[in-house]
């Protein structure tokens, strides 16, 4: 399934079973900081409300307005849209099954 408003522009870079917590923040900016990807994919595990997912969608907030400052410096800059799943339902390694 395509995510919302991507519309067969750039495949996303999907994110699963990353907290993008505050010791990886060097990734969290050379994701931002990639001019090409416009668009992230996260994935949320378990209840959306819980303080680990508000984390994540704290996280990912500060990736966009990142992105939104190198815009102003660099107007040819896509923005950054990011879009959450549920990492619960993700098919990730299709019906490979560890036994």
């Amino acid at each position: 399934m395509e995510p919302p408003g991507n519309s067969g522009r750039f495949s996303p870079l999907v994110v699963y079973g990353h907290a993008l917590g505050d010791s990886d923040q060097h990734i969290a900016n050379a994701i931002a900081d990639n001019p090409k990807l416009s668009l992230l994919a996260v994935g949320l595990y378990g209840n959306p409300k819980s303080a680990e997912n508000q984390a994540i969608y704290t996280a990912a907030s500060k990736m966009q307005r990142r992105r939104k400052e190198m815009r102003n410096r660099r107007p040819n800059t896509k923005s950054l849209d990011v879009y959450f799943y549920d990492s619960e339902t993700a098919s990730v390694w299709g019906a490979a099954r560890c036994h």
